[in-house]
């Protein structure tokens, strides 16, 4: 089905440069599954759609696709399990991310593990798997609207918003800026196995605040104190120190 993702010359050149596959569709059931059973050589994958029809995040959340959003997976050669070591890949990817927003003029900020987050609320998320001698890493973005969500979940955002009316986010133009920041951050990333933590922690408006989370069977309240070398949220409740490399984190709205 033909994508309505509009590509420049230039954009596709520059998706040509980085990608040995570049698969573009209008509607797809999720951009991970088509990436997982694309043939994968020593290059890499990409695979884009403007609509999901089943859409997934962390932990088997439903990512719900709004008319305007944007989803892509960049898939790379993995060989081996995934270790201790690749624990800070799904932080790596969302600070290439942010950084590749901030150039076209949107103040992204990150949300441990996963999200990407404008003035407390929540313009994308980011999906990691491992299948087969392949990481996947899948991406959701609102650029032209939000999705309507129940009243209990996150509020959510879109990237036209922060830009104001004289830029347009086109979707092609997000894609490509995107989609390259993101490979070259994996296959970095890949090659030396480094976090970079100090760049992540000036994304992470975090430090500091209270949150609830999961610990064991056991649901604690501390406050975020840092984010480790390895990727793990550090947490600092009244007895203990915490570090938390998986599960549910949920912040403490303040009392108005």
């Amino acid at each position: 089905m033909v994508s309505s993702i509009y590509l420049t010359d230039s954009g596709r050149q520059r998706l040509d440069a980085h990608f040995a596959s570049v698969i573009l569709l209008k509607t797809t059931s999720s951009t991970n599954d088509v990436a997982s059973q694309a043939p994968l050589g020593d290059g890499a994958i990409l695979v884009a759609s403007t609509r999901q029809e089943s859409g997934r995040g962390r932990r088997g959340n439903r990512w719900v696709s709004a008319p305007g959003s944007l989803a892509f997976t960049v898939a790379v050669p993995w060989s081996g399990p995934m270790t201790r070591e690749s624990g800070p890949l799904p932080l790596v990817a969302g600070l290439a991310l942010a950084t590749a927003l901030e150039k076209m003029g949107v103040p992204v900020k990150l949300k441990w593990p996963n999200d990407l987050w404008i003035d407390e609320e929540k313009v994308g998320g980011i999906l990691a798997e491992k299948h087969r001698q392949r990481i996947l890493v899948g991406v959701g973005l609102n650029v032209a609207s939000a999705p309507s969500l129940e009243p209990d979940c996150v509020p959510a955002t879109f990237l036209q918003k922060h830009v104001g009316s004289k830029l347009s986010m086109e979707l092609g133009d997000v894609l490509v800026s995107c989609a390259g920041a993101l490979v070259e951050a994996l296959f970095e990333f890949k090659r030396t196995r480094v976090f970079p933590r100090a760049e992540y922690l000036l994304c992470f408006p975090f430090l500091g605040q209270r949150v609830t989370m999961e610990h064991g069977s056991t649901v604690v309240e501390g406050t975020i104190v840092d984010v480790d070398e390895d990727g793990a949220l550090v947490v600092q409740t009244e007895t203990q120190s915490i570090r938390c490399q998986a599960g549910e984190v949920h912040h403490v709205r303040r009392r108005a």
